[in-house]
């Protein structure tokens, strides 16, 4: 071989080695953290209580599904625009899961139990999927519920009459995972599947 080529090696070995020591330490100090597309929730801590109805009348709590992965959305029925936009993003969601989409739970909240009875909540539901739950309760059980996950919810009172009204509500999407922890959240605009991915994340877990 030629010599020339023999006293190369060491010095390309003496340039290369501070940027692979460099390399390394980098690699051992990065955190192993998934690149999740919702807003992580820190501390990471178990989803608050949920006791309702269904829309079949049957009790809902959230201790019940563990082993699955939960997605919350709180609207209502009459809902013009957020709601049966979200409902239609969850239609993609399940397409881009498949069978996966068998572990998740979609939960829709009712913030208007006054129009929304269980059956408006099984009519609205059927046209976006029967595997959607729709939840229900008395005004006091939904408060509670509403303040542990940080839900707003009121009449818009510049709409209001003859009994038609428009309710202001929190539009974002609440992902619990399969431990039962409230793991992160989606606002409006994420597209669907940005949640997909996270979901099959989850479920990898």
């Amino acid at each position: 071989m030629n010599t020339k080529l023999l006293n190369i090696f060491p010095v390309l070995a003496g340039l290369l080695a501070p940027g692979l020591i460099i390399l390394i330490l980098f690699s051992a100090c990065s955190p192993s953290v998934p690149p999740f597309k919702g807003t992580v929730i820190q501390p990471l801590t178990d989803a608050p209580a949920i006791n309702l109805q269904d829309q079949n009348g049957k009790n809902f709590r959230i201790v019940d599904n563990k082993g699955k992965i939960l997605l919350l959305f709180f609207g209502f029925t009459h809902c013009p625009d957020a709601c049966p936009s979200t409902l239609m993003n969850w239609s993609s969601i399940k397409r881009d899961l498949g069978k996966d989409a068998e572990k998740v739970e979609f939960i829709f909240v009712t913030v208007d139990p006054t129009r929304d009875t269980k059956k408006s909540l099984q009519d609205y539901i059927s046209l976006y999927g029967e595997d959607i739950t729709g939840l229900t309760g008395s005004q006091n059980e939904l408060n509670s519920v509403y303040k542990s996950y940080g839900i707003f919810a009121e009449k818009d009172s510049a709409k209001i009459g003859e009994g038609s009204y428009l309710i202001n509500h929190t539009t974002s999407i609440i992902l619990i995972d399969k431990q039962g922890k409230w793991r992160l959240n989606y606002g409006f605009a994420t597209r669907p599947e940005d949640i997909s991915s996270d979901i099959k994340l989850l479920l990898n877990e």
